[in-house]
Formats: structure tokens, C-alpha cells, sequence
């Protein structure tokens, strides 16, 4: 955070005030967290230590829900090493749950093609693309510079028709760490392309 305040992190018990609960294994009490700071430049990251939440049959299945004026939201989180971690433009509460019958994954087949979401923009030093497809295909993904020459190729390789999610680490295809500035995401395959904007920062 770049301008100085203050943050407060408190635990309430969950007491089953959310029926739309009653099927996720409950991992956490409520986590409150609020802060003297309202505002923000880019949104921030919360990470959660999967290592503090016991023995799980599949971390892939753990969800984290914010609670924002008694309602329930599911958050869109990343699995990286032993994190799960996701970004909010403001701090609110929080639970962790398990989705024992994994009944948030989406079985239905897109009906676009393209990139649904980057995450942080402006990013440092990670963003995260969530893209859809809707047939099975060859599908690439490149990141460009402003000059529109491709510095990294993300992905390269066949897709059966759903949603997925890359990241990027601001290197280039050498290793090389590329300089703050405005870069493209293109995905493509045999029958559309979708291009986003993305901006790192240093």
C-alpha cells in the first residue's frame, strides 16, 4: 500500500446466519477486515495459506466468500504453490469454505470466445487472464508491446471448449524482465481473436 494507514483484522464465529452455506465444509470464522485507507490506486491481494486449513482432498475445491451488507459473494481466486490468491478494490469480510461436491465449477460451454478478465491492471509484478472458449481448438496466447512486436508466448497448445486461466510475470520469452509500459494480451485460435490492454508497473 503506498499511502500510510492503518489496518484491522478480527474474527466473528460463524453461527450459520447463511444458509447458502449449508452445503461448503466451513474452513474459517468470519474474517473482518477494514482499514483507515478506502481507497486504492490498483486493487489489492489477499492471500490465503492453504497449509493453515488442515488436510483437504483437493485445494482446488477451496472457496472464499466476501460478505458485503449481509450478501455473499463468491470470490474469483488463483491457486499458486500453497496460496490461493485473489484481489478486491476494497476490504470487507471474508469466509473460507470448501466445496466438497465442487458445485462452483462451471460445466457449461462458453458461448464466447476471448478473454473475460485481467487481474491486477495496472499489474506488478503478476497478472492474471481468465479467457472462455467456446470450441475445441488450437489456442494461443501472446503478450505484445506497444510497438506491436510479441515479446512472450503464454500459451500454444489444443483446448476443449470452457473457461481457463495464465498468468503473466512481466518477462519476455529470454527471461528477460520487460520495462513499465502498456502491453497487449491476444488470444487466438482457427476462428476469432480477442485483444486486452494491460499496463506494468514498476
Amino acid at each position: 500500500m503506498i499511502n500510510q494507514g492503518a489496518i484491522l483484522l478480527y474474527e466473528n464465529k460463524y453461527l450459520n446466519q447463511y444458509p447458502e452455506l449449508k452445503d461448503y465444509q466451513i474452513l474459517s470464522d468470519i474474517i473482518n477486515v477494514s482499514s483507515s485507507i478506502q481507497l486504492f490506486n490498483s486493487d489489492v491481494e489477499v492471500r490465503i495459506d492453504l497449509n493453515k486449513l488442515g488436510t483437504l482432498e483437493n485445494y482446488n475445491n477451496v472457496r472464499v466468500f466476501s460478505i458485503n451488507n449481509e450478501e455473499l459473494q463468491l470470490l474469483e481466486g488463483n491457486l499458486i504453490n500453497d496460496y490461493l490468491n485473489f484481489y478486491v478494490n476494497q476490504l470487507q469480510s471474508y469466509i473460507v469454505v470448501y466445496d466438497v461436491n465442487n458445485q462452483d465449477s462451471q460445466s457449461e460451454v462458453p458461448s464466447s470466445f476471448g478473454i473475460t478478465a485481467c487481474y491486477p491492471n495496472p499489474f506488478n509484478p503478476v497478472t492474471y487472464i481468465d479467457y472462455s472458449v467456446d470450441l475445441d481448438s488450437k489456442v494461443s496466447v501472446f503478450i505484445y508491446n506497444i510497438n506491436g512486436r510479441k515479446v512472450k508466448t503464454i500459451e500454444s497448445e489444443f483446448k476443449t471448449a470452457g473457461l481457463y486461466k495464465t498468468s503473466w510475470d512481466g518477462r519476455n520469452n529470454n527471461g528477460t524482465m520487460m520495462p513499465s509500459g502498456v502491453y497487449f494480451i491476444e488470444i487466438k485460435n482457427s476462428f476469432s481473436k480477442d485483444v486486452s490492454k494491460i499496463t506494468l508497473l514498476k
